[in-house]
């Protein structure tokens, strides 16, 4: 028997993510964009508080890089990798004016609960998830997203990745100057192996 959840995977995504290029395993979906070589990750989660009597689910999207992960030597270099291996994640709902973390709740035995639930996720995908998956689609336009969020080490690999080691020296030596003292040791030694500091 299908479980509720994938109910509403299926009618909420299946069609429309398989017309876009992406493949389905579980409920998670995902693609290859750009010419950077990114695995574009859409992602459904269902709630560990569900119940028999009501489930919950958000979604979730993630882009992740493989050239990335080879240079930076953490995690691990995936050609499917996990929305946890992501180099940027965001939950879809955040994406909103309203920027609020918002789980959609069903009743899994209520098929109209399960549609309605499957058309306000596509429309959220639509609307706020495509456009950022679109955004973020190259290693340029990722490294400014993660030195917009902080992850000043990750955007200083992603210059080196992408060719500008000036751009990337300026960026590591702002990541060590912010890094606990236990990490910046670590961010010194990756830094001399690329020839950056």
């Amino acid at each position: 028997m299908t479980k509720p959840l994938d109910i509403v995977a299926n009618q909420a995504l299946g069609p429309l993510l398989k017309t876009q290029g992406f493949r389905k395993q579980a409920r998670t979906w995902r693609r290859r964009a750009g010419d950077d070589g990114a695995i574009q990750i859409v992602n459904l989660q269902g709630s560990m508080f569900g119940t028999t009597a009501e489930g919950r689910c958000a979604l979730n999207l993630g882009i992740y890089f493989p050239a990335l992960a080879e240079i930076l030597g953490v995690g691990r270099v995936s050609d499917s990798p996990a929305e946890a291996d992501c180099h940027l994640r965001r939950r879809a709902a955040m994406l909103r004016p309203d920027g609020h973390d918002t789980w959609f709740e069903f009743r899994p035995t209520d098929p109209a609960s399960l549609e309605t639930v499957a058309s306000s996720i596509r429309e959220l995908y639509h609307d706020f998830g495509e456009p950022w998956l679109r955004r973020f689609a190259s290693l340029a336009s990722a490294r400014e997203e993660l030195e917009r969020t902080g992850q000043t080490w990750w955007a200083a690999a992603a210059s080196l990745s992408s060719g500008d080691k000036p751009a990337a020296a300026i960026l590591l030596r702002k990541a060590i100057d912010r890094a606990p003292k236990d990490v910046a040791p670590h961010l010194t030694r990756w830094g001399q192996r690329y020839a950056l500091l």
